[in-house]
């Protein structure tokens, strides 16, 4: 269980992380607009996702194999730099605009929300650099 000390450092800096407009919060405002309230909680739902899947890496130890990395990590920017293109892609390319009107099915935007934040260099970042903070080192298992 985190102590209240642990959890006044780690709640502010997680608040501030969350208002800070990155891919993921961009990109569920912009839904939102275009597509509706349903489109928008779906992303959200899926960025989410993304985030327990960063914090049961990082508790694997694959989020500091990123940061320990330099290949690993150039990898996962680049991968989400074409995953960024691709949407790019998909709604400026010619004779997609009619395909553009009609939404995807709302699972679509569950599953680009858990992809848009899997691909998030600075959700990793975070996760590595904060979650170390509440293990106690030589404790069998981590506070739950």
């Amino acid at each position: 269980m985190l102590t209240l000390e642990q959890a006044a450092a780690f709640l502010p800096a997680a608040f501030l992380l969350t208002l800070a407009p990155g891919p993921d919060i961009l990109m569920t405002v912009s839904l939102g607009l275009a597509r509706g309230r349903q489109a928008a909680v779906g992303f959200g739902l899926g960025c989410v996702t993304g985030c327990v899947t960063h914090t049961l890496l990082t508790a694997f130890g694959v989020g500091a194999l990123m940061l320990a990395s330099p290949r690993a990590f150039f990898v996962l920017k680049c991968a989400g730099a074409v995953y960024l293109l691709w949407l790019a892609w998909k709604l400026l390319a010619p004779g997609r605009q009619a395909a553009a009107d009609k939404p995807p099915p709302e699972d679509r935007f569950y599953a680009r929300g858990i992809l848009s934040s899997s691909l998030n260099p600075k959700v990793i970042i975070f996760y590595c650099a904060f979650f170390p903070q509440f293990v106690r080192p030589g404790h069998p298992a981590p506070p739950q």
